[in-house]
């Protein structure tokens, strides 16, 4: 059996979300090893999101979304990471965070949460 669709987006599918959270982070480093550090936090807030409708046409038929839908909800964040310090003024780090959007008001029986893997890695001035 074989199935094969030709999806054809007949407007540009764009979407914004805009989150503010307030985040706390501890940071620890051992005697024994004066050069690198760790840290680890977690923060909550609030996430609005929206996007316009879609018009998807497929062989078998049109599909249209309609008008956009904007959401507001709770949002929360887990963050790990580590820096290494070469010298009193520069450091590599690494992070990660966990972000994840829920969705508290919409009544289902399924997880409409959207989570977010986050890593980044860098160079640290201080002057």
């Amino acid at each position: 059996m074989r199935f094969s669709a030709n999806v054809t987006l007949s407007r540009e599918f764009a979407a914004k979300v805009y989150e503010m959270l307030i985040s706390g982070v501890l940071r620890s480093s051992s005697p024994a090893n004066l050069d690198s550090s760790r840290m680890s936090g977690a923060g909550v807030g609030i996430y609005y999101a929206e996007s316009a409708g879609v018009d998807i046409s497929t062989p078998h038929g049109t599909f249209s979304t309609g008008g956009g839908r904007s959401h507001a909800d709770l949002a929360w964040q887990i963050i790990a990471g580590a820096d290494y310090y070469w010298n009193p003024k520069f450091c590599t780090f690494i992070e990660y965070h966990y972000l994840d959007y829920t969705s508290t008001q919409i009544n289902t029986n399924q997880s409409r949460d959207l989570g977010q893997h986050l890593v980044g890695a860098g160079l640290r001035f201080q002057f």
